[in-house]
């Protein structure tokens, strides 16, 4: 799941597929049942709270190309 602490832009591509790419207000909060993969690109990754299975996940360092990948167990 994602939680907005303040105002973000992201993208969220689930197993593959983008399952959002917009605008999130401070304060909203998303959830996604994935397989395999989540990964998020955002304009201001502080601005996030993530928590994969109900945990607050670490974050992995970002690719090159500025995304965040989650693999799941």
């Amino acid at each position: 799941s994602l939680r907005a602490i303040d105002d973000a832009w992201v993208r969220v591509a689930v197993d593959g597929t983008v399952a959002f790419e917009g605008r999130v207000p401070r304060g909203a909060a998303m959830e996604w049942k994935p397989l395999k993969t989540v990964i998020l690109r955002t304009t201001s990754i502080s601005a996030l709270s993530i928590s994969v299975n109900e945990s607050a996940a670490p974050m992995p360092a970002p690719t090159p190309d500025g995304e965040y990948r989650f693999d799941l167990p």
